[in-house]
């Protein structure tokens, strides 16, 4: 059963021990938990490729979040538990906005938490609400589960992984068998498919999500997803005679 820590809880972890030569999402870590430098200062932000990129509302949700998130899963600490989160994300997301100006035009308020919670004793969750989609393949949220570990040497909380899924906007499936964008337009806003970014990166699409706006649907559709790998890579992993807990 999915249990959920309210907002108003608060949990106190060390985060001395991240490294300070991190990818975009610790950029400002320093500025809003006091991490401890220890040795040179982290990069900028990294400019977008200059190809393919609908938004910078894409860019975010498929790219710098996923990206940062599995770079140093030690992050999601900060999202799942920090009262400080909010401000944490959106000063990310516009410190990376500010250096991708292709993006500058565009208006859109910064993405928060809006849930928080535990999976199981070990996997806490939390819900990233992103600014309103407005084409495909756009996010309306993002789900990221966290395997926690106890550091014996911080004597801290740790995290190993992470597990990052999206609810993204698509088109209705007759629109798509139609190949015609207009034929979308009356229902084009409720239809959603569910995917999952993993650490290559490489990006899963589990087929149609629940509509958007009901954030719990998307969790309850995530969770049956990620216990069904689970299963399936412990049987896998029973058939082929390995020792040791099943990895997804």
């Amino acid at each position: 059963m999915m249990r959920t820590v309210h907002s108003n809880t608060r949990r106190c972890f060390h985060f001395a021990g991240i490294p300070m030569c991190l990818p975009i999402l610790l950029v400002n870590c320093l500025l809003f938990f006091g991490c401890k430098a220890t040795n040179t200062a982290p990069p900028p932000p990294v400019a977008a490729p200059q190809q393919e990129m609908p938004s910078y509302k894409y860019l975010f949700a498929h790219r710098i979040l996923p990206q940062g998130l599995h770079g140093t899963p030690e992050t999601a600490l900060l999202l799942a538990f920090s009262e400080q989160g909010d401000a944490f994300l959106a000063s990310v997301w516009e410190q990376n906005k500010q250096a991708n100006p292709q993006f500058a035009s565009e208006v859109a308020s910064p993405p928060k938490v809006i849930q928080r919670g535990f999976l199981a004793k070990s996997l806490a969750f939390f819900i990233i609400e992103m600014p309103t989609p407005e084409v495909m393949p756009e996010a309306y949220y993002a789900l990221v589960i966290v395997e926690l570990t106890q550091d014996a040497k911080k004597q801290a909380l740790d995290a190993k992984r992470i597990w990052y899924y999206t609810l993204e906007k698509t088109m209705p499936k007759e629109a798509l068998l139609a190949g015609n964008k207009a034929n979308a337009a009356p229902t084009q806003q409720t239809a959603t498919v569910i995917g999952q970014w993993t650490n290559e990166p490489r990006h899963w699409n589990f087929g149609p999500g629940p509509a958007p706006g009901d954030p719990k649907a998307f969790a309850g559709a995530v969770f049956t997803l990620f216990r069904a790998k689970v299963k399936e890579a412990a049987r896998a992993k029973q058939s082929a005679g390995g020792n040791g807990p099943a990895r997804q």
